[in-house]
Order: C-alpha cells, then structure tokens, then sequence
C-alpha cells in the first residue's frame, strides 16, 4: 500500500491544532459572553446577544467539544479518520509483508 506516513502524520497534527485552537477561542468567547451577559442583564440586547451566541455554539462548538456536529466535532472527527487511516495502512503493511516472509 503506497501512503505518505509524514503527510498522514502532519495532517493529524495540524488537525489536533486546529481543535485546540477553535476550544481556546470557544472558551475565551464564553468567558466574555459570560461578562456581557452579567453587564447586560435587563437590556434588551441581551436577548439578541443570546440568540446569537447560542446560533455560533450550534455551528462552531463549544469549548468542551462535546457537540459532534459541530465544526469541532467535525475537525475532531477529521483527525481521528485520518489517524485511524495511518493506523490501517500501518498494519495492512505489516500484513503484507508477514505473506511475503511466509509467516
């Protein structure tokens, strides 16, 4: 089986970045929310403010990353395909070459 396991390995790194990131800022944006809402409390921009924030929480994620379908949940599920595919390919190597060897 021909792979790139530098590539494989690369993207799976940069795809776990790219989680890391998108919690951190998820995290820095509730902490913020968090503040507005406390400072907002009683106006009426609040209940937009909600709306809004719940809406990027839908599609974006959270910063625990629980949401599956979420872009978090989707880059999640992204680097661990992509692991995975290492995995199989590492092993169908093995395979192939213990036939070759007679074992």
């Amino acid at each position: 089986m021909k792979y790139n396991e530098a590539a494989l390995i690369e993207l799976q790194e940069s795809l776990s970045g790219v989680e890391g990131k998108l919690k951190t800022q998820a995290a820095a944006l509730l902490d913020a929310a968090t503040k507005l809402e406390q400072s907002w409390e009683g106006n009426e921009g609040l209940a937009g403010f909600t709306i809004a924030k719940n809406a990027f929480d839908a599609e974006f994620g959270r910063a625990d990353g629980e949401d599956p379908n979420s872009t978090i949940g989707h880059v999640r599920k992204l680097e661990q395909a992509v692991g995975n595919a290492l995995i199989n390919a590492k092993s169908a190597d093995k395979g192939v070459e213990g036939a070759f060897r007679g074992a």
